[in-house]
C-alpha cells in the first residue's frame, strides 16, 4: 500500500508564497491610487497611470512567482523598487494623512516582498 504524496520539486516555499501574497496586496494598494483620483486628491495623472502599470506588472510577477519562474524573481525586484521609490516619496509629499499612511504600508510591503524573494528557499525553488 503507498501513500501519496507531492513530489518535492514541485513542493512551493513558503518564501514564495508570502512573496506572492505581498505582490498581490501591493498591487491592490497600486491599483488604489485611481480611487485617490477619482476623491479629488491632487494625484498628478502620470503617478496614478505608473502605479496602474505597475500594479499590472505586479499581477504578472505575482503569477510568475506562484509558478517558480526565475524571471518572475526579477521582474518582481523590479517593479518593487519602482514602487518602492513611488511610496518614499508618497510618505513625505502626500497631502492626506491616508495618502501618506498608503504610502508607508507600500514602504513596509516592498521590503517584504523584497526580504521573501530573496530568501534561499525561494532562491533555490526558481526554474
Amino acid at each position: 500500500m503507498s501513500t501519496f504524496s507531492a513530489p518535492t520539486s514541485l513542493a512551493r516555499p513558503v518564501a514564495v508564497t508570502v512573496a506572492t501574497a505581498i505582490l498581490a496586496l501591493d498591487a491592490l494598494l497600486n491599483f488604489a491610487s485611481i480611487s485617490g483620483l477619482l476623491s479629488g486628491a491632487s494625484i498628478p495623472a502620470a503617478i496614478v497611470a505608473i502605479q496602474v502599470a505597475l500594479g499590472a506588472a505586479e499581477i504578472v510577477a505575482a503569477v510568475g512567482l506562484w509558478e517558480l519562474h526565475k524571471w518572475a524573481a526579477t521582474l518582481a525586484i523590479v517593479v518593487v523598487v519602482v514602487s518602492l521609490l513611488i511610496s518614499i516619496t508618497g510618505a513625505f509629499g502626500a497631502e492626506s494623512a491616508t495618502g501618506k499612511v498608503i504610502s508607508a504600508l507600500g514602504i513596509i510591503l516592498g521590503i517584504a516582498m523584497i526580504v521573501a524573494v530573496a530568501h534561499p528557499t525561494a532562491r533555490r525553488a526558481y526554474r
